[in-house]
């Protein structure tokens, strides 16, 4: 029988797969190389935990940058000639 085909005899017709685990560990492989370029290019980072002030200030800075970005996105807009709806 195929992998993915039904079966009356299999328990109510639940589908049969099979995994190659070759190729699961190949992509495991593929995936680390990934992720070693991705560091060595400074495009991957790892999550840090923030606590506390640390954390209200992040988040303070984050909403501000993004008001910024609004702002010059909204000059732009008018610059253009474009109309800017809030």
């Amino acid at each position: 029988m195929e992998p993915g085909c039904w079966s009356d005899s299999n328990q109510g017709g639940a589908p049969i797969y099979k995994v190659d685990t070759g190729l699961v560990s190949l992509i495991g492989q593929l995936l680390g190389h990934e992720k070693q370029a991705a560091e060595e290019l400074g495009q991957w980072t790892e999550k840090r935990d923030v606590s506390g002030d640390a954390a209200a200030a992040l988040i303070i800075i984050n909403l501000n940058l993004g008001r910024q970005r609004v702002v010059e996105e909204k000059k732009a807009a008018l610059a253009r000639g474009e109309i800017w709806c809030e």
